[in-house]
């Protein structure tokens, strides 16, 4: 049996670090009134997830020390 690129892949984790994390939103997914299957996805009005961009400051940006 020939292996697969899934069989051998191992895990991954692929992480968004953004002006929706600081409040606990899921990416985007807040815009359209959240998914059931996203436990922490909360209905936030347009206006105020985009404004959340305005504080958001990566300066403590270090994904090799959170790895």
């Amino acid at each position: 049996m020939q292996k697969t690129w899934f069989d051998t892949a191992r895990f991954g984790m692929f992480i968004h670090w953004g002006h929706s994390s600081q409040q606990g939103w899921e990416l985007s997914w807040p815009l359209v009134g959240g998914v059931f299957s996203l436990p922490y996805c909360q209905d936030v009005p347009i206006n105020l997830y985009h404004q959340n961009a305005y504080t958001f400051n990566p300066s403590a940006y270090n994904p090799h020390e959170w790895a």
